[in-house]
């Protein structure tokens, strides 16, 4: 089997970076005070509120959706081209810390959204294989 061209770390770098490239070409930006908002809000525009402080011009709320969509789907093609279930289940438990708490729910929804095949045994069998690890 030919060796990944990238690790997991350096797909979800550029991953982070186009996300970052994107935001910041549409305008968004996090407030998470007044201040914060005014000092950084366009005159003229209305923005609308996502969530965790990330502020959209309300006129490019449509481009950030399909955007991020585009993103996320060229990304969870790489993921499962390059990376593989085994691994990507690996990282993403240590990502949501379940390692530590145990709680594997949220590591299966993340992963399925990349491997849809994948169920709470497969991520249940990684942990176990890995959790002593951490322990």
């Amino acid at each position: 089997m030919e060796k990944p061209t990238k690790s997991i770390h350096e797909i979800r770098k550029q991953q982070q970076d186009e996300h970052s490239d994107m935001l910041k070409s549409l305008g968004i930006f996090f407030a998470f005070s007044d201040y914060q908002f005014e000092s950084q809000k366009q005159e003229g525009f209305e923005y609308y509120s996502t969530g965790y402080g990330m502020q959209v011009p309300k006129h490019k709320l449509e481009d950030y959706k399909t955007k991020s969509r585009e993103i996320s789907e060229k990304y969870n093609k790489m993921y499962a081209q390059l990376i593989g279930l085994d691994k990507f289940i690996a990282d993403t438990l240590d990502n949501q810390e379940a390692y530590y708490s145990g709680d594997l729910e949220e590591t299966l929804e993340i992963v399925q959204a990349t491997f849809p095949e994948c169920t709470y045994d497969d991520v249940q069998k990684i942990y176990n294989k890995n959790v002593s690890k951490y322990t």
